[in-house]
């Protein structure tokens, strides 16, 4: 039986924060500041934007605001609306803060008088009691939904040593049950370990007619029948031999089980590099950012990734051991296929290797790794674009127009730190009929070859090859900006 549960949400937006704007009323700010409070919010996304840049490059946020300048990042540093300087300083757990005065250039204060305030995580506001409920609520089903996520992946694990039970004796086994053994070595107690739901529950076999079986989670109170969160749900035959079959063919591959969000693999990482350093796995991902726990006192990572769809990753601990970090796609609900699928690292049932000196942003000699990031990074601008078009009706005009779609309300820069270009397309009436997303590689320039050359897709999300690249030299896009 798993001891205890332990599960975290990481959401930029947390509760009990020091240091959080003051809430404001829009009825009793005039036009004017409504205006500059705008404004200036778009310039702390700016200078967040150039600071995580700063820390990229430099494993480390500047000890002042100036050193964006001798760096480089920056010309000069920027002013608020009301033409007042930003006050910065580091900040353990938030990375930095950047903040403005407000309309009366004092602490504190109401309105237009507000400060605002900007983290590596974007804006920081107050939350009313209602609001803290509701995104309590928000956390809750998003828990329940990881659950989820990981109780499929280990019912396909108990259906396939059926399976290789069923082949190596010719008959079924009785019950589920009857395919567990003392676990000899790493990987038999990965494996022992997915008979258990995340509820606690052992997992159910039932033999069906034809020869054919299926694994039965019963929910979380663990009782056959109910509603809601007691729902039982069924991992069918179909669905544990289409992964059999995968999961021999990964063998003959090498035994690599990787999935393909390199996202959740730095995340992953990250938690067994901070659980060798600090010898416990971390209670919250959000901890995997905090310096000061680790012995060399350096933080595991600088910041927490989103996925593709800007949604947050739910990290799920089961014991001092066993923990999962878990992508629900884009709908946020366990189970679907596509661009709806769940991913779960690591893989349950599986021992994966660890990479003990394993560096999740990519050094300047792996451009090959950067093109694949630009990629992933062009197709969330496509998605964003896309969900535009779905809401009023028409592609936007430039990237800045769906700014704030983007964490901290800036279009990301490409992995080589130039902007992406984003070009409507014409049909053969002048009509608009899409769009592309373009990042110029590695030389920042129009063509090339290797990691130099454009990485481009359309609307559709599909890549662009030479033709592309061509036409765009011909007559290069309009950068947005």
């Amino acid at each position: 039986m798993r001891p205890y549960i332990c599960l975290v949400f990481a959401i930029g937006l947390l509760l009990g924060m020091a240091a959080t704007a003051s809430g404001q009323d829009e009825s009793k700010i005039s036009r004017a500041d409504r205006t500059k409070i705008r404004d200036t919010k778009a310039t702390l996304g700016k200078l967040a934007a150039d600071l995580r840049t700063y820390n990229q490059i430099h494993e480390g946020f500047p000890d002042e605001l100036k050193a964006l300048v001798t760096s480089q990042l920056r010309e000069v540093l920027p002013q608020d609306a009301w033409g007042r300087d930003f006050t910065y300083s580091r900040n353990a757990e938030k990375g930095f803060v950047l903040t403005s005065l407000g309309a009366d250039g004092k602490a504190g204060g109401k309105d237009a008088d507000a400060d605002i305030l900007w983290t590596r995580d974007g804006e920081q506001r107050t939350l009313t009691d209602a609001q803290k409920a509701a995104l309590e609520k928000q956390r809750e089903e998003l828990r329940f939904q990881a659950h989820g996520a990981v109780a499929r992946k280990e019912m396909v694990v108990v259906g396939t040593q059926a399976v290789n039970w069923r082949r190596d004796k010719s008959a079924w086994p009785e019950s589920a049950k009857a395919l567990r053994k003392d676990p000899a070595d790493d990987a038999e107690k990965a494996i022992d370990a997915c008979f258990v739901d995340p509820w606690g529950h052992e997992y159910e076999l039932r033999l069906l007619a034809h020869d054919n079986f299926a694994i039965v989670c019963w929910g979380q109170d663990g009782k056959e029948g109910g509603s809601e969160r007691d729902a039982d749900f069924v991992i069918t035959e179909k669905e544990v031999r289409s992964s059999y079959l995968q999961r021999a063919r990964m063998d003959d591959w090498g035994g690599w089980r990787g999935n393909t969000d390199w996202r959740i693999n730095d995340l992953v990482e990250s938690v067994r590099k901070f659980k060798k350093k600090v010898k416990r796995l971390p209670e919250t991902l959000e901890e995997l950012t905090r310096p000061g726990l680790t012995e060399d006192g350096a933080a595991i990572r600088p910041s927490l990734p989103k996925d593709r769809w800007g949604k947050e990753y739910v990290y799920v601990k089961y014991s001092a051991e066993e923990f999962y970090v878990v992508g629900l796609g884009k709908n946020q609900l366990e189970g679907g296929t596509g661009d709806d699928s769940d991913t779960v690292a690591p893989e349950p049932g599986v021992v994966e290797r660890e990479y003990e000196d394993w560096n999740p942003e990519p050094a300047e000699d792996q451009d090959a790794l950067r093109a694949e990031i630009a990629l992933e990074q062009a197709k969330d601008i496509a998605d964003k674009a896309n969900e535009h078009k779905t809401a009023k009706g028409s592609w936007p005009e430039s990237l800045d127009t769906i700014k704030t779609k983007f964490a901290g309300e800036v279009v990301p820069l490409d992995p080589w730190g130039n902007s992406f270009v984003y070009t409507l397309t014409k049909d053969d009436k002048g009509e608009t009929s899409g769009f592309t997303v373009t990042s110029r590689g590695k030389d920042g320039a129009v063509g090339g070859t290797g990691t130099s050359a454009d990485i481009a897709i359309n609307q559709d999300k599909e890549e662009l090859g030479e033709k592309h690249a061509e036409s765009s030299e011909e007559a290069p896009p309009k950068e947005p900006g």
